[in-house]
């Protein structure tokens, strides 16, 4: 799996874009809906799915929330490859995080808004329920501002990628503490068995944990002799 520099998921499951980062589009009195482009990507829910209240999550890790407006945007601070990035997320309802908050990816951050009905003013024109976010590499500036798209990545390559993970901590766990060996691990693997394997390594890490803070807190509990 190549690395990447800036890994983001999609702001909900089953995601699907609306309008991309440079778009336009005509309103029905005939004016163009952005004075210049669309310098940013919206998401809605794949169709079926009720849009408006829908949960919206983090996009990525090592977040930090810089500023909140009620009702309707949250920006959330990153650290990529050395850079500061801002995520900012518009057009919300029912926030869930505020200034200075730690998220990770896949934290709710508040829910889908744009009602055009609604009075709440979210910066922008919604013609319908739906996510606009916009992503900037150093300062919050229009000079600023990315075409991220590059760097979405599917729902399936973040379950892949941290069923791998969690199956290298489970094996590596299980090997130093033998519970097996790793040519039991490798042969479990080559008869295409891991997946059973690797619910008893996890299985057995998670009792030991358990036992282990039992034991400590029973030992601070007891009387000094």
């Amino acid at each position: 799996m190549p690395y990447k520099a800036i890994e983001l998921a999609k702001p909900f499951k089953n995601a699907r874009i609306t309008q991309g980062f440079n778009g336009n589009f005509k309103l029905s009195n005939g004016q163009m809906a952005y004075k210049d482009k669309h310098n940013a990507i919206d998401f809605t829910p794949l169709t079926g799915v009720k849009v408006l209240g829908h949960p919206v999550r983090s996009m990525a890790n090592g977040g930090v929330v810089t500023e909140v407006r009620e009702n309707h945007t949250v920006v959330i601070r990153h650290r990529f490859n050395g850079e500061f990035y801002f995520i900012k997320y518009l057009h919300l309802l029912n926030l869930t995080v505020k200034v200075g908050d730690s998220v990770k990816m896949f934290d709710i951050i508040g829910n889908v808004g744009g009602d055009p009905n609604d009075n709440i003013p979210d910066g922008g024109i919604t013609t319908a329920p739906h996510l606009h976010v916009a992503m900037y590499r150093g300062e919050i500036t229009k000079n600023n501002v990315i075409d991220f798209e590059l760097y979405l990545e599917t729902d399936e390559y973040f379950e892949v990628k941290n069923l791998a993970d969690w199956q290298e901590k489970a094996k590596k766990w299980s090997i130093i503490n033998n519970i097996i060996s790793e040519n039991t691990w490798n042969k479990y693997k080559e008869e295409g068995k891991l997946e059973d394997l690797t619910y008893i390594a996890e299985a057995l890490r998670k009792t030991y944990e358990l036992l282990k803070m039992e034991f400590i807190n029973q030992k601070q509990n007891e009387p000094n002799q």
